[in-house]
């Protein structure tokens, strides 16, 4: 028991633990921008009526759309571009603490491309989640599995996120 309680002290301690609660913290901000924004365009602002009316000279891209709820992509997409930003902002000044300023370009096209590379797991999941949630329901159906299905894809891309931004964009 003692070995233990010594490990999880150990843990609990340690600098990438504090980096990773930070990280959290961080992307629990950026989650919520982007969580609003993407709930305000698919819920308030009915996106996919927009996105329906705006293509319908175009009809054989518009049946594309609706039948693969393009929609959905456009609005996780804009949440991303600002969430994104304030992401790297927090997270270079706060949980990884980079201070010389000649880096920080770089380190803001890796922390994009490394978001990048999420944002493509997170609209992957999405959308198979999506259709798995909503497999049987009818056309233009727009329930709370599309929240679900995008709660789903931020959990396991905040991993990949946290890894990549710690060993390759923030590294020491």
């Amino acid at each position: 028991m003692q070995v233990t309680h010594g490990l999880v002290q150990s843990v609990l301690h340690s600098q990438a633990f504090r980096q990773f609660v930070k990280f959290c913290i961080v992307g629990a901000s950026s989650t919520v921008i982007s969580t609003s924004i993407f709930s305000y365009l698919v819920y308030g602002a009915h996106l996919d009526s927009a996105l329906k009316s705006f293509l319908a000279p175009w009809p054989a891209l518009q049946a594309f759309c609706v039948a693969n709820d393009v929609y959905l992509q456009v609005a996780s997409l804009a949440g991303f571009s600002l969430a994104v930003t304030n992401g790297f902002f927090w997270n270079s000044r706060w949980t990884f603490r980079q201070t010389d300023p000649t880096l920080a370009k770089v380190q803001y096209a890796r922390f994009v491309a490394v978001n990048i590379v999420g944002l493509t797991l997170n609209q992957t999941i999405l959308f198979v989640v999506n259709r798995m949630l909503t497999a049987g329901k009818p056309a233009g159906y727009k329930g709370p599995e599309a929240l679900i299905a995008f709660a789903v894809a931020v959990v396991i891309v905040v991993f990949w996120n946290f890894t990549a931004n710690k060993l390759w964009t923030f590294k020491s």
